[in-house]
């Protein structure tokens, strides 16, 4: 016998939808309305707990960058392609949110993560779970190659745990 409700099932199945299009311009309320056929209202219900449907939305984008930052798969990509990429509408907004979600700007972020020799979480474990943005533990900043790694390591468990 399963614990879970039918709202939690629904809810999975609405990220899972949401995930699959993270890279579209055109993921919005309308499109996971008319791609999953509940209403409006229904959807936005379901994401309440997790800030509401656009706030979700946001915090898959963020953790994404903070994947591609910090992963070392692209070490030249340019922060404003970044935020244009995950649908920012400019590289300050993208940055205040960055700086807001995770403690540090993308560009410290990088820089961590190449001072490092370890890699970031893969991809994969980016999709596993539902992300917590809801405090940064631990802001100082590193003076030494493990003290960066352990840094990067602990903002991505703050906001990746589920």
């Amino acid at each position: 016998m399963s614990l879970e409700s039918p709202t939690s099932g629904l809810l999975d199945s609405l990220k899972r939808l949401v995930e699959r299009h993270l890279d579209s311009p055109a993921l919005s309320a309308e499109f996971v309305c008319e791609r999953s056929g509940w209403s409006r209202a229904t959807v936005y219900r379901l994401f309440e707990s997790e800030g509401g449907l656009a706030r979700y939305i946001r915090k898959r984008h963020l953790l994404r960058a903070f994947w591609e930052l910090t992963s070392g798969q692209s070490p030249h990509l340019r922060i404003v392609d970044l935020a244009l990429a995950h649908q920012f509408a400019s590289e300050a907004s993208f940055n205040r949110a960055f700086r807001r979600a995770f403690g540090l700007p993308p560009g410290r972020a990088r820089d961590l993560a190449m001072s490092s020799s370890e890699v970031a979480p893969s991809e994969a474990s980016l999709r596993s779970g539902s992300p917590a943005f809801e405090s940064v533990q631990n802001r100082e900043r590193p003076r030494t190659r493990a003290g960066a790694r352990d840094t990067l390591d602990r903002l991505w468990r703050t906001r990746a745990a589920g």
